[in-house]
């Protein structure tokens, strides 16, 4: 008859100490490389600074305001293709045929105040301008593009303006030092930052 017999024994590490050292030493040596990593190629998001002359796209712009103002620069890039399709700037009349915003006269162009638009232009310089909207709060708008050379090449840069009367006629000038004199202030757009802000609100 043969009897088994079970014994039980517990083997140390050859010695504790080196793992508890390597796994403190690997601990360290990631929270260096993270470290690194971030003070190299972190982003750091600062506060916006914004002169006398200028208004907060975010916090500055009331909802009316802030909407034509967000489909003024999302015509942008529709304007600028139609000016390179046809060599010329689309005037308003060609950018309500296109149906676009805030230009095209639907429910919602006469919900934020049926705007009164103007188009003018020259050779690298068109100004589309908006003004006498039916609700008291908001104000005039003005974009301004202009082709401008930049090294060897063509350079679209676009801005938008916002006038506190809605009824304002339409500047003599469209130099910034001009507009700033007649009451104009250049919007400043959204940063990820205030994104952040609205979307956590």
């Amino acid at each position: 008859m043969n009897i088994s017999v079970a014994i039980t024994q517990t083997v140390s590490p050859a010695n504790k100490r080196w793992e508890s050292f390597l796994l403190i030493a690997a601990l360290l040596l990631l929270v260096m490389l993270t470290g690194s990593y971030a003070m190299l190629f972190g982003r750091e998001d600062r506060q916006q600074v914004i002169l006398d002359w200028q208004l907060s796209a975010y916090s500055d712009l009331q909802d009316t305001d802030q909407a034509i103002y967000n489909e003024l620069l999302v015509a942008v890039n529709e304007i600028t293709f139609m000016q390179q399709d046809s060599l010329d700037w689309p005037s308003v009349d060609d950018l309500r045929e296109n149906w676009l915003p805030p230009f095209y006269q639907d429910s919602s162009w006469i919900n934020r105040g049926s705007v009164n638009w103007q188009f003018s232009s020259g050779e690298d310089r068109a100004v589309y301008f908006g003004n006498q909207g039916q609700l008291e709060t908001q104000g005039a708008y003005l974009l301004i593009l202009n082709n401008e050379f930049v090294g060897t090449g063509e350079v679209l840069v676009a801005s938008v303006w916002w006038h506190p009367q809605r009824m304002t006629g339409l500047p003599h000038s469209t130099e910034d030092s001009s507009l700033i004199l007649a009451g104009w202030k250049e919007v400043v757009p959204y940063q990820g930052l205030d994104e952040r802000e609205r979307l956590s609100d």
